[in-house]
């Protein structure tokens, strides 16, 4: 029988906006590793991180600002799969190691750890280690256990999660929050907010229904609504709710070329800039002038330029007013800058 924690754990099962298809090669061999730089914010140290994955496994070294070993992050690949094949397992391997995500998943306002563990075409479940200020290590608590269980972990606004899945019987949506409190067991962990289904005939193209729940005051209250004459995007619309209007707004994608420039964007659009670096360097944690945007996190695009490597910054426009965004570079030469304005309409 299930341990309490544990049946908790899985009642986040039914949670989970969905993801492009990853690339995978058809190199079976041990993946190759990655570094990557976590520079010094609010007076935390800096790490440096090696990523690889060999076997089952896959492996993050950390090490301080003084190049020692800190800590080694395991990470076991394919889990609930004893009878995967060396191609599954190579499949995943590389998964790990090039769509490494460096992101603030709880809210802290420090930059967390998730490596995929297991994907199919438009879903991932990834391994998570939240940063620990106090401790200053990436660590491994009941939220990071509840975000585990999540597929296609996303952060939205204002504290939420959300996770979903696309199939061709149904495709859903679901958010929760992350609450907690000191001295509370377990100190945080994930509420379920919302969730909505919507439930399709078997060849996926139809919709024939439309269920949504939403918690109040530790109620579930469920809504069912017939969507027979409904397109399946608009039905897909209708999930939507609750979850910050980027993800029906257009990607504002910025990249080098708008250095130094003043740039409008709408409440709730996400904005992408992409940065590479000639030479040697990388560029390190964005600076924010004001609350109007919201740093979501950065990444290494998996297809690299050899003459040096390409990081991804996302940030989601949330309020009105203007942010000035200021990236530094190892070589202040590169540093990048610009000012956007976000309106409402």
């Amino acid at each position: 029988m299930l341990q309490p924690k544990a049946r908790f754990l899985l009642s986040l099962g039914w949670a989970a906006i969905w993801v492009a298809q990853p690339s995978v090669s058809q190199d079976f061999d041990v993946s190759k590793a990655r570094e990557l730089k976590i520079p010094s914010t609010g007076g935390e140290p800096s790490f440096s991180l090696q990523i690889w994955a060999e076997g089952r496994k896959g492996v993050v070294t950390v090490r301080d600002e003084s190049g020692t070993e800190a800590q080694s992050l395991k990470c076991s690949l394919l889990r609930d799969n004893a009878e995967a094949t060396q191609e599954e397992l190579a499949a995943v391997r590389e998964q790990f190691v090039t769509q490494f995500l460096v992101a603030d998943f709880d809210f802290d306002r420090h930059l967390d750890l998730a490596g995929i563990r297991e994907f199919g075409a438009k879903w991932a479940r990834y391994c998570v280690w939240l940063y620990d200020a106090k401790q200053h290590i990436f660590i491994k608590d009941f939220l990071a256990e509840q975000m585990e269980l999540l597929t296609n972990l996303k952060p939205l606004l204002d504290g939420e999660i959300s996770s979903s899945q696309m199939g061709l019987a149904s495709n859903w949506l679901a958010v929760f929050r992350v609450a907690g409190a000191e001295g509370s067991r377990p100190r945080r962990q994930l509420i379920p907010m919302y969730s909505c289904l919507v439930e399709s005939t078997s060849s996926g193209e139809e919709p024939t229904a439309i269920v949504t729940t939403r918690y109040e005051s530790g109620r579930a209250v469920v809504r069912r609504q017939q969507a027979v004459k409904m397109e399946l995007r608009a039905a897909l619309g209708e999930c939507v709710f609750g979850v910050q209007a980027g993800t029906t707004l257009r990607v504002l994608s910025l990249n080098r070329a708008n250095n130094g420039q003043h740039i409008s964007a709408k409440v709730g659009q996400p904005i992408v800039v992409t940065l590479q670096t000639i030479g040697e360097g990388q560029y390190g944690a964005p600076q924010i002038s004001s609350r109007s945007l919201r740093f979501e996190g950065t990444s290494f695009p998996a297809i690299q330029n050899p003459g040096g490597p390409t990081q991804l910054y996302r940030f989601t426009a949330v309020a009105e007013g203007e942010a000035k965004v200021e990236v530094p570079h190892s070589n202040a030469n590169a540093n990048f800058g610009l000012t956007i304005q976000v309106t409402r309409h």
